[in-house]
C-alpha cells in the first residue's frame, strides 16, 4: 500500500507476456456506463497494453486498452460496450471481482499505482456504427469514433460508446454523436426521431438523411466535391455563431454533403461554421448547421487537435448546459492533478478556474486549463535539457504555401517561431507542382510548370534563414490528375496486389518509373534548394507489389521460375523471406540511384527521408533505412515516430538509435503534431522535444504546418530564431 493507493510490482522477464492481480469489488450500483481506473504508472513504456476483467457468476466480461500515455497519475476509461462476454458471465453490473492485466512490450520491471476503481452513468453517447449502418466500413467508423472520444475527452466531456442497435439504448442519454452511419435504415432514423422528439439531442456528421436533418430544422444538399480537386482546409466561425468557437479548426477534405437551415424553421437553426479554400480564405459554404435539437456537420469528424475539441465541447456545452458544471469540474481536477513547474502560478489560475465555474462559465475554464498546458510547455522546455548547438527545427509544409500573406509570410512566421527547416511538397509521379491540389503539365521541353517557382521559392526561404527541401512522393499516386492516373493505368506500370487488382502506386521493377522519378528528382536538383526529402519510398505493407513485373524481376534475381504465384512469395510460402529480401532490394535500387543523381548535379544537397520509426515494420515494406544510413545513401532520415503518448514516443526514438550509426548526424525525429495517428497541443509536443533533447538526435520536425500549428503550439514553445 501506498498513501495514495495500492502498488503493484510486474517483473516482466523474457517469456513473460502477461502479469495480472484480482481485486475484490464492492457492489456497483445502477446501470454504469463506463468503468474508470484511476492509476499511476512508473514506466508505461515497457507496456503494450492494460486490460480490465470483470468476473460475474460462472464467466467474465472483459476489454482492453492502450497504455498510460506518461507517467503522470490519469484515468483509463472502458466504456461498457467495449467489454465481451467470456464463457457464460452474469450481469456486468453485478461482477464481484476485477482482474487488472499488464501486458509486456519490454522485459523490464513495471511499478503501478491503483489509486482508485469507479463507475459512471454518462449522459452523452457516441454511436459506433456496425456493418448495420456502415456496410463494409466498420473499421472506418470505428477509426472515427476513436477520432471523436479523442476530442471529447480533451474538451473534458465524459461520454461512453454504444452499439448502433437502436433499441431502448438511446433513453438514458441526453445527447448521441454519430460520427459515421451513412447506411441508416428508416427503422433507426424512426427511433432517433423519437429520441429527438422526447427531449434528446443529436450531432450527425457527413450524413445525407434528409428524414433526420429535417427534423433538426436542417436539409442536406446533394453531394459537392471541391472544383478542380482543390481542398477545403478548415472550418471558421460564422458570423451568426454566436459560441466562444476557436478561430479556425483544421480538416481537409474535397467532399461535402452541405447542410443548410430550413428557411422559417422552428428549431433557430443556423450555420455556425463554413469552409475556407486551399488558400485559406473562408467561404459562404457550410461546415456546420446548429439548432436547438442539434447540429449537423457536412463532413466526416476531424482530427482530434485543440481546436477541433474546443469546437465540439463549446457545441456540447451549447445543446445540454447543464453538463457545463460537470466538465468544469473534471477540467480543474485534470489541472490540480498535473504537475507544473510554478505552484504559485498554478495555484492563482486554479482560483480563477473555480471562479469561473461559480459563475456558469465552462468554456472560460476551459481556456483557462488550455493557458495553463501553453505555460507548462514554456517552462518544460526553458528548464529542460539544452538544445544542440545547430538543432533541425523542421515541420513539414504540404506545398500549398497557405497564409493570408502567401508564401513570404508563411516564411517569416515560420523564422520567427524557431523553424529553420521546412519540408515543402513539390513533387509527385514525377511532376514538379508548387501547389499539388493542381497537376502540373509538363512542357514541351519535359520541364514542369511548377519546377521554375522551386528556385524563387528556395531563394526566399533563405533570405528567412530557412533551408528549403523538397518534399517528393515516390511511389503512391495519392493527389495526382486523374487523366494521368488513368494513363499510367493503360501503360501497366501500377503495382497489383495478391489479387492481380490494380494498386494506385507505381511499380518499382518497372525501369520506366525508376525514370520518371529520376528525372523528377534531376530537375528538382537544379533548382538551388538545400535538399530533397523521399516519401512513400517503399511498398504499401504486404499489399504488393506482385505485378508481372515484380514476378519477372524476381525470378529473374532467384534465377528459378515461381511456380505457384503469388502464394509461395507470401507469408508462410517457400519463398516469402527470399521475397522480402527482393523488396528490399528494389527499393534500396532506387534510393541509390536517387543519390548518384542528385548528388550528380549538386553535391551539396541534403537528401533525406520519411520512414518507418520502427526497423523491422519499415523492412516489411522493403524500407532498409539504417542501410541506406551506413553506406552513406542517404545524409538523414526521419523516422514518423506519430503517437499521442510520450513513453511511447520515447521507445520509438531509442529503437532507431540502436540501429543507426551516427544518430546526432542522422536522426530527426518526426512529430505528429497533426497527424492521423497523433494530435499534439503544446504542452505535448514540448513533451516529445524533450524526448529528442535528452537523446543525441540531429532535432525535429513537425507533421505538419496548419492553423494549429502556426496558431497554437508553436508561439508557447519558444524555440527562437
Amino acid at each position: 500500500m501506498t498513501p495514495t493507493g495500492i502498488l503493484f510490482a510486474a517483473p516482466f522477464q523474457t517469456g513473460v507476456d502477461r502479469i495480472y492481480w484480482d481485486i475484490p469489488l464492492p457492489r456497483i450500483r445502477g446501470e454504469p456506463t463506463t468503468l474508470l481506473v484511476d492509476l499511476t504508472c512508473a514506466d508505461p513504456g515497457a507496456l503494450r497494453a492494460v486490460s480490465m476483467h470483470l468476473k460475474s457468476g460462472a464467466g467474465w466480461f472483459s476489454a482492453e486498452g492502450s497504455p498510460p500515455s506518461s507517467t503522470n497519475r490519469l484515468t483509463l476509461a472502458f466504456p461498457r460496450e467495449a467489454f465481451c462476454a467470456e464463457s457464460s458471465p452474469g450481469a456486468w453490473n453485478r461482477a464481484q471481482t476485477l482482474r487488472l492485466s499488464l501486458w509486456k512490450q519490454a522485459a523490464r520491471p513495471v511499478l503501478l499505482t491503483l489509486h482508485a476503481v469507479s463507475t459512471r452513468r454518462d449522459v452523452v453517447a457516441i454511436i459506433q456504427a456496425s456493418d448495420a449502418t456502415a456496410p463494409g466500413e466498420s473499421g472506418f467508423a470505428r477509426l472515427l469514433t476513436a477520432r471523436t472520444t479523442a476530442a471529447l475527452t480533451r474538451a473534458g466531456i465524459p461520454h461512453t460508446i454504444i452499439n448502433d442497435r437502436f433499441d431502448d439504448a438511446l433513453v438514458p442519454f441526453k445527447l448521441v454523436l454519430l460520427p459515421w452511419s451513412p447506411s441508416l435504415q428508416e427503422r433507426q432514423i424512426r427511433s432517433l426521431n423519437r429520441f429527438i422528439t422526447s427531449g434528446g439531442k443529436v450531432i450527425v456528421f457527413y450524413n445525407a438523411a434528409s428524414d433526420l436533418a429535417r427534423t433538426l430544422g436542417i436539409r442536406i444538399d446533394p453531394w459537392r466535391g471541391a472544383d478542380g480537386g482543390r481542398q477545403w482546409t478548415a472550418w471558421a466561425p460564422a458570423p451568426a455563431a454566436g459560441l466562444p468557437l476557436p478561430a479556425r479548426v483544421p480538416h481537409v477534405t474535397t467532399s461535402i454533403l452541405p447542410p443548410y437551415p430550413i428557411p422559417g424553421n422552428l428549431h433557430t437553426a443556423r450555420t455556425i461554421a463554413t469552409w475556407t479554400d486551399a488558400a485559406g480564405r473562408v467561404t459562404d459554404l457550410p461546415a456546420c448547421v446548429l439548432s436547438e435539437r442539434g447540429a449537423w456537420f457536412a463532413h466526416t469528424p476531424p482530427l482530434a487537435s485543440a481546436a477541433a475539441s474546443a469546437f465540439l465541447g463549446a457545441l456540447v456545452m451549447e445543446l445540454l448546459p447543464a453538463l457545463g458544471d460537470v466538465c468544469s469540474a473534471e477540467t480543474i481536477h485534470t489541472a490540480q492533478t498535473a504537475p507544473h513547474p510554478d505552484a504559485d502560478q498554478q495555484a492563482q489560475t486554479l482560483v480563477r478556474m473555480q471562479a469561473a465555474r461559480a459563475a456558469r462559465q465552462p468554456a472560460r475554464v476551459a481556456q483557462l486549463a488550455a493557458e495553463i498546458r501553453d505555460a507548462r510547455a514554456t517552462a518544460a522546455l526553458m528548464s529542460g535539457p539544452a538544445p544542440r548547438a545547430v538543432e533541425v527545427h523542421g515541420v513539414w509544409e504540404n506545398g500549398s504555401g497557405r497564409h493570408p500573406r502567401g508564401w513570404d509570410g508563411l516564411f517569416t512566421e515560420l523564422s520567427q517561431r524557431g523553424v529553420n527547416t521546412v519540408y515543402s511538397h513539390m513533387q509527385r509521379a514525377g511532376q514538379t507542382q508548387i501547389n499539388p491540389n493542381v497537376a502540373a503539365p509538363v512542357s514541351s521541353s519535359g520541364r514542369t510548370a511548377g519546377a521554375d517557382a522551386v528556385a524563387s521559392l528556395s531563394a526566399a526561404a533563405r533570405r528567412h534563414g530557412i533551408a528549403l527541401h523538397a518534399w517528393v512522393t515516390c511511389w503512391a499516386l495519392d493527389g495526382i490528375d486523374e487523366s494521368r492516373r488513368a494513363d499510367l493505368s493503360a501503360a501497366g506500370r501500377l503495382m497489383r496486389d495478391a489479387q492481380g487488382r490494380e494498386l494506385p502506386w507505381l511499380c518499382p521493377s518497372l525501369p520506366e518509373n525508376h525514370a520518371l522519378l529520376l528525372t523528377g528528382l534531376a530537375e528538382l536538383a537544379r533548382q538551388g534548394i538545400a535538399g530533397i526529402h523521399l516519401d512513400y519510398v517503399r511498398y504499401p505493407e504486404m499489399q504488393g507489389c506482385f505485378a508481372p513485373a515484380t514476378r519477372k524481376a524476381f525470378e529473374k534475381q532467384t534465377g528459378a521460375r515461381v511456380t505457384n504465384w503469388p502464394n509461395d512469395v507470401l507469408a508462410g510460402g517457400s519463398l516469402a523471406d527470399a521475397f522480402q529480401t527482393f523488396r528490399q532490394q528494389e527499393i534500396t535500387r532506387f534510393v541509390r540511384a536517387a543519390a548518384e543523381t542528385v548528388r550528380a548535379i549538386n553535391p551539396a544537397i541534403i537528401l533525406s527521408a520519411a520512414v518507418f520509426p520502427s526497423p523491422a515494420a519499415a523492412r516489411m515494406r522493403g524500407q532498409d533505412w539504417p542501410g541506406w544510413l551506413r553506406d552513406n545513401t542517404l545524409d538523414t532520415v526521419c523516422p514518423m515516430a506519430y503517437t499521442e503518448s510520450a513513453a511511447a514516443f520515447a521507445e520509438m526514438l531509442d529503437a532507431c538509435i540502436r540501429e543507426t550509426p551516427d544518430p546526432a548526424t542522422h536522426l530527426i525525429a518526426g512529430i505528429g503534431t497533426g497527424a492521423d495517428e497523433s494530435q499534439l497541443d503544446a504542452f505535448a509536443t514540448a513533451e516529445q522535444i524533450l524526448a529528442v533533447r535528452a537523446r543525441p538526435l540531429k532535432g525535429f520536425a513537425c507533421f505538419a504546418v496548419d492553423d494549429e500549428l502556426l496558431g497554437r503550439i508553436l508561439p508557447p514553445l519558444r524555440l527562437g530564431p
